[in-house]
């Protein structure tokens, strides 16, 4: 008798480590982009109970990534993650309703899934939020509001976070103007990599916001930030070559490479990404 108990413990124990394995698996796929393959995985029934698994899936169905896009059966998926508190899903359902994609556009609703990531201290949530009252979305206008919410994202280093706070300085809606701080916080996103904070940032080097007018920072950040693919950050190279500023020799082949590479990076350029792209922007992060 004990020996059979013992027999099917095991048995039920393999069959867990299998069914982790094959979420793994999957994951690892979907975060390679490739979908198909991940598919093979994310189809077993036992592994679409995992929250995870059901938010790659909404995304999927969203982008038509290794599927038939279809916006309904997104929902349906990032429904079932949100109903398990995953945070992830309940920020990219309010992007659904943020961008009335594959259903009615409703900004309040947006705030509410917004409110129920953050409240899991999301930080992209959180920087959603403060758009909204930013720009009055679903809500009254509130600067304070947008400053508070930035700032809870900032304060976990999130670069849009940084971004959004660093412009209300620069500003002073919702705060105190301080041109300072407002280079700080560029600072710290462009020592994350991010492209915006590194072209602000050179801006602040290039017109002394903040910082000490210095042409070598400047130049510095400013090719940072084009190599990461920021176009205004070509714009500005290429004019420095072309012209010689910055303390740079007139060059005009570097002039042409940076405008050449300018003209496909503005053809080519995203101002609001789709929800599927912003999450997968943020799931390739995690």
């Amino acid at each position: 008798m004990k020996k059979r108990v013992f027999a099917c413990l095991m048995i039920f124990f393999m069959a867990g480590f299998a069914f982790a394995d094959d979420i793994s698996e999957g994951l690892k796929h979907y975060f390679n982009k490739d979908f198909e393959r991940a598919l093979v995985y994310f189809q077993k029934p036992e592994v679409q109970e995992n929250p995870r698994v059901q938010n790659a899936l909404g995304y999927m169905y969203s982008e038509g990534a290794g599927v038939r896009q279809d916006y309904q059966k997104s929902l349906y998926w990032y429904n079932r993650a949100a109903d398990q508190q995953y945070p992830g899903a309940q920020y990219n359902l309010g992007l659904m309703y943020e961008d009335g994609t594959g259903i009615q556009k409703d900004h309040t609703k947006a705030m509410a899934w917004y409110q129920k990531a953050a409240s899991h201290n999301n930080p992209r949530a959180q920087v959603a939020i403060g758009l909204l009252y930013k720009n009055g979305q679903g809500v009254r206008q509130n600067y304070e509001q947008a400053f508070k919410w930035f700032e809870k994202a900032a304060k976990q280093d999130n670069a849009a976070g940084l971004i959004h706070l660093s412009a209300l300085y620069y500003t002073g809606q919702g705060t105190s103007k301080d041109l300072s701080k407002s280079a700080e916080l560029n600072r710290r996103a462009a020592e994350l990599g991010n492209d915006m904070g590194q072209f602000n940032l050179a801006r602040s080097y290039d017109h002394g916001f903040g910082v000490e007018k210095s042409a070598s920072d400047a130049l510095y950040w400013y090719t940072r930030s084009a190599e990461n693919g920021n176009a205004r950050a070509m714009d500005r190279l290429t004019d420095v070559y072309r012209y010689g500023k910055l303390g740079q020799p007139v060059d005009e082949k570097k002039a042409d490479e940076w405008e050449a590479r300018a003209k496909i990076a503005w053809s080519t350029r995203d101002d609001k990404p789709s929800t599927g792209k912003r999450f997968l922007q943020r799931i390739l992060q995690d």
